[in-house]
């Protein structure tokens, strides 16, 4: 069983999704009307969701730079070695 690793970014990134649904669903109940259990629930999915799309973007553009990255190290070491010969 993998442990739960903690850190400062973690609560942060916590902190930071807890402050936006909060936000969210102070505005929808007292800008709005909304009772308090159905703007909290719609404040907290619509914030996990908006977060899955932003963490998910951010890792398929590292992964692209560093495939970039290995690429161009590779065309490096190539090119070091053909010199050689």
């Amino acid at each position: 069983m993998a442990a739960i690793v903690i850190t400062k970014e973690r609560l942060l990134h916590l902190a930071v999704l807890v402050g936006c649904s909060s936000a969210f669903a102070l505005l929808l109940m007292y800008v709005m009307g909304w009772s308090r259990m159905a703007a909290w629930g719609l404040a907290v999915t619509t914030v996990c969701q908006i977060n899955k799309v932003v963490v998910d973007e951010r890792d398929k553009r590292a992964k692209a730079e560093e495939k970039a990255l290995q690429r161009s190290e590779r065309k490096e070491t190539e090119g070091s070695t053909k010199k050689k010969h």
